[in-house]
């Protein structure tokens, strides 16, 4: 993804589809920026902001409905299932 437009998508996601969304587009460095988009009961900058204190993001932050991120796109699949699990039981539902 093209970083103009992943906050964008995220919004158009997590509106079609009523859960959380985060997008990333990877550079040729290996190196991801994200945003991500919440809805109600779910706590998405406190999520993004555990996983950065955990060592799985090179800088990231956020609020309730909003969160951005940067992260190595090694851990990318550590990171969806940090935060699979730490959203999991917030609002009604939260899908991987």
């Amino acid at each position: 993804w093209h970083p103009g437009v992943i906050g964008i998508a995220a919004s158009r996601l997590k509106e079609r589809f009523n859960l959380p969304a985060i997008v990333i587009g990877v550079d040729d460095d290996g190196i991801g920026k994200g945003s991500g988009r919440s809805i109600n009961g779910v706590d998405l900058g406190s999520a993004v902001i555990a996983a950065g204190q955990g060592g799985l993001l090179v800088n990231g932050g956020g609020h309730r409905m909003a969160a951005g991120l940067t992260v190595e796109a090694a851990k990318l699949e550590e990171l969806r299932a940090f935060l699979m699990l730490r959203l999991a039981g917030q609002g009604d539902r939260v899908a991987g």
